[in-house]
């Protein structure tokens, strides 16, 4: 059985350096006596800059590992993606959504650096980040890949998040409005809380799309004195903005009618990634 860590991606990068399998894009070949930091033209070409980090990260194309370089590369191009962003950050824009690729595609790369830097926390925060704007493709060896660095944090010591108010108490779930019926939606929680994020920037070490990333785990149900439904407690992983790392239980009402399907309460301090799937479909009170 194929057992994916450090070592086996790197085996495979250092024949297939991307994202996708080079091989049915045609991507170019690099030249590690070209510096692409002295040269302004290639460094304004983001597949030959992106090359170049794979590059540095695995020792491929002749060159030797440098992670320091990579990762110097990576933070410089990301920050002026960062500062490039449009102001209207609406899905109609498209403007906005052809931003999205490359800023999630350098997230992704800078991720990967700091996964061999045994940065991990770091990296699944980026992971995140990228993988969040749905504006990526990853063969499945690099969603291995993925999932590998968030084991890696889900391993590390973290305490319990304090929080209070709607969502943290059994009498006061999120999710459905619904009091005493409707139907049990068991796929309700797991696209809506991936979908969260902090209002004071907290990162939700969760993601469902193609693949699904992240602990996200149903601990079990109890019941309410205000809901005649049971009411299920999750837990996930967390990062705030210091990068340190939280376990958070919300409860979760996961009863609906065919009228209150699409109307949820969210957890006091967390609002919907406005480019998930979540926040398409539902109304929020």
């Amino acid at each position: 059985m194929f057992q994916m860590d450090e070592e086996s991606f790197a085996e495979l990068q250092k024949d297939c350096c991307w994202f996708t399998l080079p091989i049915f894009e045609n991507l170019p070949d690099i030249d590690p006596n070209v510096d692409v930091i002295q040269d302004e033209e290639l460094w304004q070409d983001d597949v030959c800059v992106q090359r170049h980090i794979f590059a540095m990260t695995f020792g491929a194309f002749g060159y030797s590992v440098n992670l320091t370089r990579a990762r110097s590369m990576a933070l410089i191009k990301l920050s002026q993606i960062e500062n490039s962003e449009p102001k209207d950050k609406s899905l109609n824009n498209q403007e906005y959504i052809k931003w999205l690729e490359p800023f999630a595609q350098y997230n992704i790369l800078l991720g990967t650096v700091f996964a061999y830097r045994h940065e991990y926390l770091l990296a699944a925060s980026l992971f995140m980040n990228g993988l969040k704007t749905r504006a990526i493709n990853l063969f499945m060896p690099y969603c291995d890949f993925i999932k590998y660095v968030l084991s890696k944090v889900a391993e590390m010591p973290a305490s319990l998040a304090e929080y209070d108010g709607c969502g943290f108490s059994v009498d006061e779930p999120m999710g459905s409005t619904e009091l005493n019926g409707g139907t049990l939606n068991t796929s309700a929680a797991e696209m809506i809380i991936p979908a969260l994020e902090g209002d004071n920037g907290e990162i939700v070490l969760a993601y469902h799309g193609g693949q699904r990333y992240g602990n996200l785990r149903r601990l079990g149900s109890t019941n309410s004195k205000n809901f005649r439904n049971c009411i299920d407690l999750y837990e996930v992983l967390i990062v705030g903005k210091g990068f340190n790392l939280k376990k958070i239980r919300f409860y979760f009402n996961g009863y609906f009618t065919p009228q209150n399907r699409y109307k949820i309460r969210l957890p006091k301090g967390f609002h919907l990634d406005p480019l998930s799937k979540a926040a398409q479909i539902i109304q929020t009170i």
